[in-house]
């Protein structure tokens, strides 16, 4: 049987089990055929669904699109209603000035010609570029390439800047910051279009509003990994739903510095968020919680005073992972972490595990 003959519903199935990146490669310059079939937004959306089920890509999907609805609506009403005021513009010039209509018409249908040309044009460009872009093929091959957050409440943004900029070096190629110091303000949609968040915390910020909607995005199918000090005492803790339903990989507990500290037993040796890390620590005062981990964590990796290092969460739609340490190293605080140690390593691998340990769960 020939492709051609094959329904398009069954090409769909086919083709949505087979590897994204091989079509995206590959499988369109097989035949025409395949290649019109594979341009087809039908196909893009039922592969975008597939590929980011409940995911909040997914959702920051939507929202765009009806928000674009929405505003092409609220044009169409601008438009018609200048259509109707310039009607009315119309009827009363005619009617004042019925000597000169002639000429006035010529003219103007003369330079109408002209304007409705360029208009149209433009027109189709714009058209032409937002479907590229907002397109459902645009979305998968976009969406392809993991986005992730670090969010921080700092004095001193650099801190987050910097550790964003490093991650950046180190391999997490689409990757934003957000300071909420100040008591400044998210939503969970604002969080939808990424598929990994870090968050920490050093000053005070909307601790509810915060926590609430960290979980929002976990419940969203996002994966998180929190560090010091929104584990760390009243002050600095993500509370509301975070705290009250069991998103907090840690129980509560109060900062603790200690000269020298570095990272002991490895509980689970093989897990992803190890490899690659040889030694962690040192710096004149580590801070991290005297917190133990949850009844509903599983311990990854430890302090060498037993103290729980890496642990992970997992009874929630998305993973949790929690890290009892200040991200910045001593590069940024002269009291944290030596820089020349694997610090970054673990925060590195920790949002890869996240955002592919969520993909899993998702599909």
């Amino acid at each position: 049987m020939n492709l051609q003959d094959l329904p398009t519903e069954v090409f769909y199935l086919i083709l949505s089990n087979v590897s994204s990146d091989y079509i995206i490669k590959e499988f369109q310059y097989v035949s025409k055929y395949i290649y019109h079939l594979c341009s087809d937004e039908l196909f893009w959306k039922l592969l975008s669904h597939s590929r980011y089920k409940n995911s909040p890509k997914l959702k920051s999907r939507f929202q765009k699109l009806n928000s674009q609805q929405f505003e092409e609506n609220q044009d169409n009403l601008n438009l018609n209603n200048n259509e109707i005021n310039n009607n009315n513009n119309n009827t009363d010039k005619n009617r004042i000035n019925n000597n000169n209509n002639i000429n006035i018409n010529n003219n103007n249908s003369e330079n109408n010609y002209y304007l409705d040309e360029a208009n149209f044009e433009n027109n189709y460009r714009r058209i032409l570029l937002n479907y590229q872009e907002n397109s459902w093929k645009f979305f998968f091959i976009k969406s392809s390439t993991p986005r992730y957050l670090v969010i921080g409440s700092e004095i001193e943004e650099n801190r987050i800047s910097e550790l964003k900029i490093s991650l950046y070096k180190m391999g997490l190629r689409s990757i934003d910051h957000f300071n909420v110091f100040g008591f400044k303000s998210l939503t969970v949609n604002d969080l939808y279009q990424y598929d990994g968040i870090l968050f920490f915390s050093y000053c005070g910020f909307r601790q509810k509003s915060i926590g609430n909607i960290l979980s929002d995005y976990v419940d969203s199918g996002g994966g998180i990994v929190i560090a010091s000090y929104s584990n760390c005492g009243k002050g600095n803790r993500l509370e509301g739903r975070w705290l009250e339903e069991g998103y907090n990989p840690f129980n509560d507990g109060i900062t603790q510095r200690v000269y020298n500290l570095r990272m002991g037993r490895k509980n689970i040796p093989d897990h992803p968020i190890l490899e690659g890390v040889e030694r962690f620590g040192g710096g004149l005062n580590i801070s991290h919680s005297d917190s133990e981990m949850s009844s509903n964590s599983n311990l990854i990796a430890e302090w060498e005073n037993e103290r729980p290092l890496i642990v992970e969460l997992s009874t929630k739609k998305s993973p949790i992972i929690g890290l009892n340490f200040y991200p910045p190293s001593n590069e940024f605080d002269p009291s944290s972490w030596d820089k020349n140690t694997d610090g970054l390593k673990i925060l590195f691998n920790s949002l890869k595990y996240v955002v592919a340990h969520s993909l899993k769960i998702n599909k």
